[in-house]
């Protein structure tokens, strides 16, 4: 991996990124390991290298997991409208910068709704969703409505035209 002919084959696949992510995080690991020992053993200039290589495979690590989110994005989201949100295959923070870039461009877009499909939690260890709660979460941090569930058990629906409880208490109350 890693050396990609960009004419003949086609492109890497997500899975083919996080497989690279997943070596580039061994690696990662078994220089900080190493790293550790040599600092241990006395050894300060070869745990310092080994700390730096070890920094450089989480810097691939990163770069590997960025191009399978977008690979993933785009896969799950280019035939649908700017109202829907699929981030299945996505890690949390993936998932929570492509939720935030959404709703900032569903406000200036004018948009009173998005639907973020989250998944219903069948692909995760344990079969329970991982991102739905985290999700409903931030976007909760927005004072926007939220409802869990619609149109489906996989999805949030998120309304822009209802400005939440806390504005609405504001925009209701006068101070004399």
């Amino acid at each position: 991996m890693g050396n990609w002919l960009s004419s003949s084959v086609d492109e890497p696949s997500a899975d083919d990124y996080r497989a690279e992510a997943t070596l580039f995080a061994h690696r990662r690991n078994e220089f900080l390991t190493r790293s550790q020992e040599a600092w241990r053993s006395g050894k300060k200039a070869e745990a310092k290298s080994l700390s730096n290589a070890a920094k450089a495979q989480a810097q691939l690590m990163a770069e590997a997991n960025k191009k399978a989110a977008e690979a993933l994005f785009n896969k799950h989201n280019a035939t649908r409208d700017v109202g829907e949100l699929d981030l299945h295959g996505l890690f949390v923070k993936e998932a929570i910068e492509k939720v935030e870039q959404r709703i900032a461009l569903c406000k200036e877009m004018g948009r009173k709704d998005l639907v973020v499909i989250v998944g219903k939690g069948n692909h995760s260890r344990d079969g329970n969703a991982i991102l739905k709660p985290i999700v409903e979460k931030f976007i909760q941090k927005y004072s926007l409505s939220v409802t869990v569930g619609k149109p489906n058990d996989g999805c949030i629906y998120v309304e822009f035209d209802n400005p939440g409880l806390f504005q609405q208490l504001i925009d209701t109350c006068a101070v004399m």
